[in-house]
């Protein structure tokens, strides 16, 4: 999915992953509340942190980068803006 095409807000909740090309994209959007962007991070962030569980238990799982990058997303949208002084 990219920029502001239809957003399926079920499918997006039960699979940020299926709906959005990247958790960069998914921060970008200027249509989605930032309450609303942390929450469908969160989602996938536990869905990659279950993968990882289940890689490690020696089943294919998903990307090893996605959790850091999820979690860089949700950083930058927990710092404060830059100030033009």
């Amino acid at each position: 999915m990219s920029g502001k095409d239809h957003l399926d807000m079920d499918q997006a909740q039960r699979d940020p992953g299926s709906v959005f090309d990247s958790p960069e994209s998914l921060g970008a959007r200027s249509d989605l509340t930032a309450e609303t962007k942390r929450e469908l991070l969160r989602r996938w962030a536990y869905d990659a942190r279950e993968l990882a569980a289940a890689e490690d238990e020696g089943m294919n799982g998903g990307e090893p980068s996605l959790l850091g990058r999820i979690e860089a997303v949700l950083a930058a949208m927990d710092e404060p803006p830059e100030r033009d002084d």
